[in-house]
């Protein structure tokens, strides 16, 4: 009974839905690269990645005596 059944691959079964959702996810990319939230990304990408930044900014941090507090 089975031999009848025609089975789809699976290209055949999602591409209705995977083609747009790829094409979603392309044009989000783009926008948020060219745009100024992909500048503000990178640049909080760059301050985590950066240790001096971080180092100075805890000793900033431990002489501000409003900082201690917390």
């Amino acid at each position: 009974m089975n031999e009848l059944i025609e089975h789809k691959s699976w290209w055949q079964r999602k591409w209705k839905w995977l083609t747009p959702m790829v094409a979603i996810f392309l044009m989000g990319i783009v926008l948020v690269s060219s745009s100024e939230i992909g500048e503000n990304i990178s640049d909080i990408t760059r301050a985590y990645t950066d240790t001096d930044l971080v180092d100075n900014a805890l000793e900033k941090a431990q002489e501000n005596e409003e900082v201690k507090h917390f």
